[in-house]
């Protein structure tokens, strides 16, 4: 039985993000979410991350992310939905969808930036314009979903100036 769900859904995500200097080479940055929408799916996400520089161009930073949220109005497990006396299904809408379930996930990791104060290279482009290669972020991080689904993840991520 394939999922009926309706075609348009109000989302509403609420977040608050706060920094903190706690020394000169070490950030707390803290991150809170409330979202819910129409199809009574509530989530909460908190989220940190410990910037630590090593240098003026190298940067550690250690994170974690905990995510919660409750089963949306029309989920139930796969064959679970209530049928008529035809196996069609009673509900309007309905889906077996686990992203819209009730569970937790746990997310952490850690990542390194290299930035050098004037750029790690210079190439010119045009005769008057050039590109400056800012930074690289190197991260990782681990994935573990209540529902038994696990990921690894892998970035990187390179910063210019033009």
């Amino acid at each position: 039985m394939p999922e009926n769900l309706p075609r348009s859904r109000y989302k509403i995500p609420v977040s608050l993000r706060l920094n903190y200097f706690i020394a000169d080479h070490f950030a707390l940055r803290l991150f809170y979410r409330y979202y819910f929408d129409d199809f009574d799916l509530k989530a909460h996400t908190i989220s940190s991350e410990l910037p630590i520089k090593l240098s003026s161009a190298l940067t550690i930073y250690p994170m974690y992310r905990f995510y919660t949220q409750t089963q949306s109005k029309y989920f139930a497990p796969f064959g679970e939905h209530p049928l008529d006396e035809n196996f069609l299904p009673l509900n309007e809408f309905y889906t077996s969808d686990y992203d819209l379930s009730t569970f937790t996930n746990k997310k952490f990791g850690g990542g390194l930036r290299i930035s050098p104060v004037y750029g790690l290279k210079h190439w010119a482009v045009y005769k008057n314009y050039g590109i400056t290669f800012k930074s690289i972020d190197l991260r990782y991080a681990h994935y573990n979903r209540s529902d038994g689904l696990k990921a690894n993840s892998y970035g990187i991520d390179f910063g210019f100036v033009f």
